[in-house]
């Protein structure tokens, strides 16, 4: 079987469609365009568990997180067939939504985070005032 002719102007069209095309699919949990702000940390926070209301979103914004609004990105992830009606105000993508808050928090969390990991460590019993160091009590301690 012989393959069907095409004119150029076909080709030529086909080659402008594939152009603006994009073959290269983004990754489910990117961030949209236009939505990064620099100095900000972003986070997906989860709406429900197995169908069920799940209350992750106040938690979040209880340690400072905000939700972005939809007009910050206009490309965003599209809700065709509006099975969320947030989907309208914010940015969703499958049962999370997008939200973000300052650096500064983040870092304060992580190093109260820390604090409270250390005490609770050094609180354990065999250990010493160093975390990375174990004291080792038993019988034959007194030979090494």
């Amino acid at each position: 079987m012989t393959k069907p002719r095409t004119t150029r102007d076909e080709e030529t069209r086909d080659h402008e469609l594939a152009g603006d095309y994009n073959f290269q699919p983004l990754h489910p949990f990117d961030l949209p365009e236009g939505v990064y702000k620099e100095g900000y940390d972003f986070h997906w926070a989860r709406l429900s568990i197995r169908g069920e209301r799940d209350h992750r979103v106040e938690e979040m914004v209880s340690k400072g997180w905000k939700l972005v609004p939809g007009s910050r990105a206009p490309n965003r992830y599209i809700d065709p067939l509006s099975e969320n009606s947030l989907s309208k105000d914010y940015i969703i993508k499958k049962d999370t939504i997008l939200m973000e808050r300052p650096s500064i928090y983040s870092k304060r969390e992580k190093e109260y985070l820390q604090k409270v990991s250390e005490q609770r460590t050094r609180a354990l019993p065999g250990m010493s005032r160093e975390t990375s160091e174990i004291g080792v009590r038993s019988q034959y301690s007194n030979y090494f």
